[in-house]
């Protein structure tokens, strides 16, 4: 009976998929503003809930990132965002026409059009490079979030904050890798009363990005830093969203290699602390104190949730090829056998 659900669920979401794309396509024929004159499209990002298309019009080369259904919210909630950006001195890519109506069905499409970034991916292997990427997070941290986003009550932030600890090392069992409840409630029992704690001591909030790596930057031909994929921009303890900026860069969470560096390796790279300090120059003081006196534990949390996040792709057969599964999966199996080596290497105490 198992099996069939299965069958009948993943029947479901092809067919859902398969009207996404359809309507898609309908809506770049039919919705895009006539004045732009669009021609030359190309599909460079094709998610079945979000696309990206590069295209020529008459305003210059320009970016069209559609949405469908409740995620056109997010566009519109970028350019909402954009004036506090501004104020902060954040490069990031010019608006051209923001097509976001509401009450959109999940097959109904909306876009943000955006004019074309000329440039390359930030090199994160660079220095100089990587110390400008981590002065722009704390520009972004550094914004006050507006009123019309008022962050959640700290009561219901650590709720979700515990919760997705929990999902986070529960997708090791989803996706069928045996070994981690060997080390779950270890985990669990040990980092909960850690996000209690800094959630207790009025931690400083801001703009946090949530996807902030060297993939979602732009080192422009005119030398300016620009900030891509601000989707997700929203109000939220910085020092979070600092960890898992620091496990992009020096972890390659975004690498098609296999090969892992540990936990405690990732905090012993000396580029890392020349990163911290160029995030803590735009932050208020409070930042840095929470971030030095909780480091070890917030990298962790973010190496977990990094890890779940990875277990959750070896399951997704409409994003992944069976051969792209192989491959997560290989590197989901290094993931929780670090977690293992780690807790046994300091003698089940997660402490660095």
């Amino acid at each position: 009976m198992g099996l069939i659900r299965n069958w009948k669920r993943m029947a479901k979401k092809r067919r859902r998929n398969s009207q996404l794309h359809k309507s898609a396509a309908v809506y770049l024929a039919k919705k895009l503003p006539p004045h732009l004159k669009v021609s030359n499209i190309e599909c460079i990002v094709d998610h079945y809930t979000r696309k990206i298309w590069k295209a020529d019009s008459t305003a210059g080369p320009i970016c069209i990132k559609m949405y469908s259904g409740h995620q056109v919210e997010m566009a519109r909630r970028q350019v909402d965002l954009h004036k506090y950006l501004d104020e902060c001195g954040v490069n990031y890519a010019e608006v051209v026409h923001l097509d976001a109506p509401s009450g959109l069905h999940r097959t109904e499409w909306g876009s943000l059009i955006m004019k074309w970034l000329p440039g390359a991916k930030l090199d994160p292997k660079d220095h100089n490079q990587m110390t400008k990427a981590f002065h722009n997070l704390g520009k972004i941290h550094s914004v006050a979030p507006p009123k019309s986003l008022t962050p959640l009550a700290p009561g219901e932030k650590l709720t979700d904050m515990k919760w997705q600890l929990s999902r986070n090392l529960h997708q090791f069992r989803r996706a069928g890798i045996p070994g981690i409840e060997e080390v779950e409630e270890q985990y669990i029992n040990q980092l909960t009363p850690f996000i209690e704690s800094i959630h207790s001591d009025n931690p400083p909030v801001g703009l946090i990005h949530f996807d902030y790596s060297h993939d979602n930057l732009i080192l422009g031909n005119d030398g300016e830093l620009y900030a891509i994929d601000l989707d997700d921009l929203q109000p939220g303890v910085i020092v979070f969203d600092l960890a898992i900026s620091l496990l992009h860069f020096f972890y390659g969470l975004r690498s098609e290699q296999l090969t892992e560096t540990s936990i405690d390796g990732v905090i012993g790279d000396p580029r890392f602390d020349d990163a911290v300090n160029a995030w803590a120059e735009h932050v208020p003081p409070r930042a840095l104190e929470v971030w030095n006196q909780h480091r070890d534990r917030l990298m962790l949390w973010a190496y977990i949730k990094a890890a779940g996040n990875l277990a959750t792709r070896t399951r997704d057969n409409v994003r992944f090829t069976s051969e792209q599964r192989v491959e997560l999966r290989k590197r989901a199996d290094l993931r929780l056998a670090e977690l293992k080596r780690f807790l046994n290497a300091h003698g089940g105490k997660l402490t660095m």
